[in-house]
């Protein structure tokens, strides 16, 4: 658990978010970091920081969510009206936009560029068949865009493309056979959210060093929450839920 500034509310955070990521409560941020940041955590991506590139890898997988379940649309749109695939080219727009500007402001400034968010596309692969996916998303709002400053920085659009059409086979090696039990175990965890909301259990008084583990397995998913003195195995969905 971590403070919101914005909000005002605490909230859940990633571990080493803490401190520099706002704290939330909402499905949609749980589903993101649950599951389209699952890879971060384990060895088929390594990065000593928080990458640019995890987040292009995060919409690939997205991308494969979209393309084969109804996950994204149930439990993590984030924009109804101009739809999800947009979001996906909005949010890898943003992140290498704001690498750039970066760059471009230390120079200006005549320091040595040291990014807060590196954009470190060297992620490690295991034995996948990447395909380019990317075109899914030239039909979208923005994408010319986003084509007109690849042809100024052509490497950072083609990491980003690399990027995401890593994720979407990423996507695939890990979640092809467990869509049903993603979709049995979110479902448990909005009813959860909602429990917690509805008995304001979210206030500081009631929970100062809460915390959420979550285990993504090959059958099997299981939530534990710690409520700073003991810990209650919340839920646990299987295939054969």
């Amino acid at each position: 658990m971590d403070y919101n500034a914005d909000s005002g509310l605490d909230g859940f955070v990633l571990d080493k978010h803490l401190g520099r990521f706002d704290g939330g409560m909402d499905m949609g941020l749980f589903f993101h970091d649950i599951f389209e940041h699952f890879f971060e955590f384990t060895n088929l991506y390594h990065t000593s920081k928080e990458s640019q590139a995890g987040e292009c890898v995060a919409m690939g997988i997205r991308a494969f969510f979209l393309e084969n379940s109804n996950l994204v649309q149930d439990f993590a749109s984030t924009n109804k009206y101009r739809g999800d695939y947009w979001n996906i080219l909005a949010v890898m727009s943003s992140q290498v936009r704001e690498t750039q500007e970066e760059v471009e402001q230390h120079l200006a400034d005549g320091d040595e560029y040291l990014p807060r968010f590196p954009n470190d596309f060297d992620f490690r692969s295991v034995d996948l068949e990447i395909e380019d996916m990317f075109w899914m998303l030239e039909c979208e709002d923005g994408y010319r865009d986003l084509k007109q400053f690849g042809e100024k920085h052509p490497e950072l659009f083609e990491d980003i493309k690399k990027a995401f059409n890593y994720g979407f086979a990423l996507g695939r090696f890990l979640f092809e056979d467990r869509l049903e039990l993603i979709d049995a175990w979110c479902g448990k965890l909005v009813d959860f959210i909602e429990k917690m909301q509805n008995m304001g259990i979210w206030e500081p008084e009631y929970l100062r060093y809460a915390t959420f583990d979550v285990r993504v397995g090959q059958r099997s998913i299981t939530g534990k929450f710690w409520d700073g003195e003991k810990t209650h195995t919340i839920f646990q969905s299987t295939k054969d839920i």
